[in-house]
C-alpha cells in the first residue's frame, strides 16, 4: 500500500498515555507534510522520511501543554510482518527528545489511529507494555 500523504497531512492523533495510577492525554498534530520534501525507500514496505522546517513542525500536547518537537524529521514506515500490514500498513515516529519518548502511531487503511507503542529513546527499551484493546493507551 502506497502511502496518501494528503491524508495524513495536518491530522490531529488523541490517545491516553499512562499506567493505572496517572494518566496523560496525548495530542499529535502533524504538519502539512505535501509541501515537505521526502525520500521513499524499503525492502518489506514504503518507507518515508519527511524532513521538517522551522514552519512545518510536530506539535505535541500533554493534557494542556503543547510545545513542538525538536525532531527535524519524521518518519513514516511500514511493518516488517506482512500480516501486521495488511491492518495497520504505517507506523508513523514521533519523537520527544525532552522527555526521553519514542511514540509509534500506527495507522490503519482509513488512516485512523488504530494502536500506540511508546518506547524511551537513548535505550529503545518499552516502558509500559504493548498497546492492545484493553491496553493502558486508548485512543480517543
Amino acid at each position: 500500500m502506497e502511502l496518501n500523504i494528503g491524508a495524513v497531512s495536518n491530522q490531529k492523533f488523541d490517545f491516553i498515555w499512562g499506567s493505572p495510577m496517572n494518566s496523560t492525554d496525548v495530542e499529535v498534530t502533524l504538519p502539512d507534510l505535501s509541501k515537505l520534501v521526502y525520500s521513499v525507500w524499503g525492502d518489506w514496505g514504503p518507507m518515508y522520511k519527511f524532513n521538517l522546517t522551522d514552519q512545518a513542525v510536530v506539535k505535541i500536547k500533554y493534557n494542556e501543554d503543547e510545545y513542538n518537537s525538536t525532531q527535524k524529521q519524521l518518519k513514516i514506515e511500514s511493518p516488517m510482518l506482512a500480516r501486521e500490514r495488511d491492518e495497520l500498513p504505517f507506523y508513523i515516529i514521533v519523537e520527544d527528545q525532552s522527555k526521553n519518548l519514542k511514540f509509534k502511531l500506527y495507522i490503519d487503511t482509513d488512516y485512523n489511529l488504530a494502536k500506540v507503542t511508546e518506547h524511551r529513546i537513548r535505550n529503545n527499551v518499552y516502558t509500559y507494555e504493548e498497546v492492545s484493546e484493553n491496553s493502558q493507551i486508548t485512543t480517543l
